[in-house]
């Protein structure tokens, strides 16, 4: 069975404000799509970028790293500028809130709300989130042990990846004193105790007057996709119209 890359998902709309909507690591733009079509129906328009290999099996998305996701991103913010959206509004979960944060430590956009993002992350645990990510697809594309073999063997041989990984998260941890774009910080009561902990130490660290944080009853670590959902989308659209 082939799979073909998930394709980015625009949705145009006579507004000046535009969303843009960025994904977890491993995940893709059907993590986002759901809360997009919300987003459409009240008049936004909104971009989710899918970063280079994600949607494809784990041999195809080592190919690249936060580096090239992080370029994907900048090109859908700067689409979105050559559109004519006066106004950026960027939200990201996990991977992509950590984007978002870098995308403001570079660039000028109106608001960010960012969930579940970690303020550090070992070789260890981005390894692991890869076998279980290369396990899932396996799965779905029904690969043999060989073929599945290979699949893990070039996990193991993605150390520069990983390090890219780990340098990006502390460059931007180390700049986000000089964020001054306003802010709303969200982390899911339901996920991990360290998620906690980022959250209110991004929230204490950000350079901006303009910040708020919020923990979510039931929310898991995917927020939009958590028991929550519903909830986690309110919250986001009334940071977005406030």
């Amino acid at each position: 069975m082939k799979i073909k890359s998930p394709e980015h998902i625009y949705e145009a709309m006579p507004s000046d404000t535009a969303i843009l909507l960025l994904h977890s690591f491993t995940g893709n733009v059907n993590e986002c799509r759901p809360f997009a079509k919300r987003l459409n129906k009240i008049g936004y328009a909104t971009y989710i970028p899918n970063y280079r290999g994600h949607g494809l099996n784990v041999s195809e998305l080592v190919k690249y790293d936060v580096n090239d996701w992080y370029d994907d991103v900048v090109a859908a913010f700067n689409f979105l500028k050559e559109e004519g959206y006066n106004k950026i509004i960027v939200v990201g979960t996990s991977l992509g809130g950590l984007f978002t944060l870098k995308l403001a430590e570079d660039v000028s956009f109106d608001k960010g709300i960012i969930m579940s993002v970690p303020i550090e992350k070992d070789a260890e645990g981005i390894h692991d989130r890869l076998h279980s990510y290369g396990r899932r697809m396996n799965d779905i594309l029904g690969f043999d042990e060989d073929e599945r073999q290979h699949e893990a063997n070039a996990i193991e041989t993605y150390s520069k990846g990983t390090d890219a990984f780990i340098q990006m998260i502390e460059q931007i941890m180390a700049d986000v004193q000089d964020i001054d774009t306003p802010m709303h910080v969200l982390y899911g009561l339901n996920d991990a105790e360290s998620y906690h902990t980022s959250a209110h130490w991004i929230h204490e660290h950000l350079g901006t007057d303009h910040k708020t944080l919020d923990g979510v009853p039931d929310a898991t670590h995917l927020m939009l996709r958590s028991h929550a959902k519903e909830t986690v989308e309110q919250m986001v659209i009334d940071y977005i119209e406030s």
